[in-house]
């Protein structure tokens, strides 16, 4: 396997690279399916008390949204169990708080019961005199997980939670096929969810409420698995870059063996301290902080941007699929680097001041491993025939001048087009899929009008 599509996990704390490691080995499964959840539950521990700064107008919340995805059977649901084991350990803690609330709350509820009930014997004089008892108000769930996608859910527990919560479903495409699922698919379920992603701020209108629900800078990570035959089910979602968001991790399998080998507990301790010493901390009481790059390290992000991610970007080699998922990684890398900072500083490696240029060459390590699991899941979902032509269409529009006429098409056999039947079925795909337009001009030597085909996003030649 090529180094870009192995999980770089030595981008954690030694202790972290080992728990990973022996996870996969007791799972029997690859350590990808570890290492996702556990990037994940660092970016919940920063959740929306950090933002990495690059520039005054450039900041990013350490939103994931990370997709595993193997055939059935492969263990990805004990793998998301054990990666997520330092969440679960906060979680139940706070339950154990909520249980123990919730015992004395009911003995103080019985009391206010007797007190009222004796307060209602008294005359109305008595009553003028002495104080009603006032209820006792009920405890609430410290919640950081959970597996309802509705926006109704969502934004309630957004409420109680303004630090951010980790939605963890087995099945993601579950998570896609809901979304306006009480709406017909008219909904704006999937545009709230691109706001999640963003960490912008978002109101909820609900029939429901009374009045809306306003929600300051929400924060929600996801996380869950996906089978490779349902992939196709994320791509039907709207023309929106709503895909291109989602980081997947898809290795070959691993050969199912039983094992003895069990993680040692020390490890895990050493995760679940790490997470909580990295959600707990709080470096001001204004919150978010923001963590500024070294200035080396925003020097060699501008280089990378501009002389790697943006350059193939550019290149006409790259199909066009892509382009749209390799302009988010540049937010992402900024992203992983913020985690990577905070992880480093749980296991008591950095002060979590601000982002170092290790920190950056391991976040553009994790880049370059997500952009090579992008290219293999768009192969998936792009493998037609249709989009390998429509690919070789844009590339032969754009090396010449990125405008053509229908009449190029057939008569240069462009993308294997022998005749204007072929072109024109051709052009009408690119239009549904909003990479081209179409005009009518006359050529400036003159002559009878036509309609050429104009590329989207780049300066065309004069005709």
């Amino acid at each position: 396997m090529d180094n870009k599509e192995q999980f770089p996990i030595h981008v954690f704390p030694k202790s972290l690279q080992d728990f990973i490691i022996e996870s996969s080995e007791a799972l029997n499964c690859p350590i990808d399916f570890i290492a996702m959840p556990v990037l994940s539950s660092f970016g919940l521990a920063i959740g929306s008390k950090a933002v990495a700064e690059v520039k005054k107008d450039w900041k990013e919340s350490p939103v994931l949204f990370a997709a595993i995805v193997a055939e059935p059977g492969a263990k990805k649901s004990p793998a998301l169990k054990m990666g997520t084991i330092a969440v679960d350990a906060l979680q139940k803690e706070y339950a154990e708080v909520y249980k123990s609330q919730k015992e004395a709350y009911n003995k103080n509820l019985e009391a206010y019961d007797e007190e009222l009930g004796k307060w209602k014997m008294l005359t109305k004089k008595e009553r003028l005199e002495k104080e009603k008892p006032q209820k006792p108000v009920p405890p609430t769930l410290e919640q950081i997980k959970t597996n309802d996608a509705t926006i109704e859910a969502l934004s309630g527990l957004l409420q109680k939670q303004p630090l951010g919560i980790i939605f963890i479903q087995d099945e993601l495409v579950g998570w896609v096929k809901g979304m306006n699922q009480y709406r017909q698919g008219n909904g704006s379920d999937q545009e709230k969810w691109l706001s999640f992603w963003s960490c912008a701020d978002t109101i909820i209108n609900r029939k429901s409420e009374d009045e809306p629900q306003y929600l300051n800078r929400p924060f929600v990570n996801v996380l869950g698995c996906i089978q490779p035959d349902v992939l196709d089910e994320l791509s039907k979602s709207k023309d929106n870059g709503f895909i291109d968001r989602i980081l997947f991790a898809m290795p070959p399998p691993v050969k199912l063996n039983y094992t003895e080998k069990e993680v040692d507990l020390t490890l895990k301790d050493s995760f679940i301290r790490a997470f909580k010493k990295t959600y707990f901390h709080k470096a001001s009481d204004e919150l978010p902080i923001s963590v500024k790059f070294a200035k080396s390290t925003h020097d060699r992000f501008s280089d990378y941007l501009n002389n790697t991610l943006y350059e193939e970007m550019n290149s006409d080699e790259t199909p066009y699929y892509l382009r749209g998922i390799l302009s988010k990684f540049a937010g992402y890398t900024v992203r992983f680097a913020l985690i990577i900072e905070a992880c480093k500083f749980g296991f008591g490696e950095s002060e979590f001041k601000e982002i170092s240029l290790d920190s950056l060459e391991k976040a553009i390590e994790l880049t370059t491993f997500f952009k090579s699991q992008a290219a293999k899941i768009q192969n998936v979902l792009h493998s037609s025939t249709i989009d390998k032509k429509i690919n070789q269409s844009m590339v032969w529009i754009k090396k010449h001048g990125g405008i053509c006429s229908l009449r190029d098409i057939y008569t240069k056999k462009v993308a294997g087009c022998k005749n204007k039947t072929q072109a024109q079925k051709l052009v009408d795909e690119m239009l549904d899929r909003s990479l081209i337009s179409l005009e009518k001009r006359k050529p400036e030597n003159g002559g009878k009008e036509s309609t050429f085909i104009i590329l989207k996003g780049i300066k065309h030649q004069p005709i």
